[in-house]
């Protein structure tokens, strides 16, 4: 074997959404260029980005890149990490759950999917605050309540830095062994009739005159 020769050496960057053959190029600097590399040798690549208030937060991964003498590029592995936002703000917390009046017994789905939190993994944990007792955990969950009344289920969502948000909802579980109301029973009424009288006449007998 024999010396290679290099000709551009890049700690490529991209944020998140975004592609290794479509970018956005948000390489790290410096790269190199021209770099020969000989037989069982190794090249080491140090290079650094300042992220600004104008970058997408959330999760971002580098690779190594380097270009060959045939002018094709060849990516390494994958390494991810997390751009978070300075003021480390609190991730919006919101969620829903069916059936809006649940019962004692009844799966209870709760989802809390449509809360937005870009520094990833973020972290999903639900409790009831009566009784601070843990419900679940993840971004969707399903609970049976086996006591009737109101829970108080809040969903508190932590971000990759620390920054967390909750949203607690009132969910009064009705119980599925209620009693309906009947009411006393009543004989139908019948109308009582007269009881029909024979009509006859009477001859009366007339003496002879």
């Amino acid at each position: 074997t024999s010396s290679v020769t290099l000709p551009d050496v890049v700690l490529a960057g991209r944020p998140p959404q975004g592609t290794n053959a479509g970018g956005p190029y948000d390489d790290f600097s410096p790269q190199a260029s021209n770099v020969s590399v000989g037989a069982g040798a190794s090249f080491t690549v140090t290079a650094s980005r300042s992220f600004t208030t104008s970058d997408p937060t959330g999760t971002w991964w580098c690779y190594l890149s380097f270009e060959t003498s045939d002018r094709v590029y060849h990516d390494g592995l994958d390494t991810t990490f997390t751009v978070g936002s300075s003021s480390g703000a609190a991730p919006p917390v919101s969620f829903a759950y069916t059936p809006s009046s649940p019962l004692t017994g009844q799966p209870v789905a709760f989802d809390g999917t449509t809360t937005v939190c870009v520094a990833t993994p973020c972290t999903y944990s639900w409790t009831d605050d009566a009784d601070n007792s843990r419900l679940g955990t993840g971004p969707t969950m399903s609970f049976i309540f086996q006591g009737a009344g109101t829970k108080y289920v809040r969903l508190t969502v932590t971000d990759a830095l620390g920054n967390s948000g909750s949203v607690e909802h009132d969910v009064v579980v009705g119980s599925s062994h209620q009693r309906r109301h009947r009411r006393p029973h009543q004989r139908p009424h019948r109308r009582r009739h007269p009881h029909p009288r024979s009509h006859q006449r009477q001859r009366r007998s007339r003496r002879p005159a």
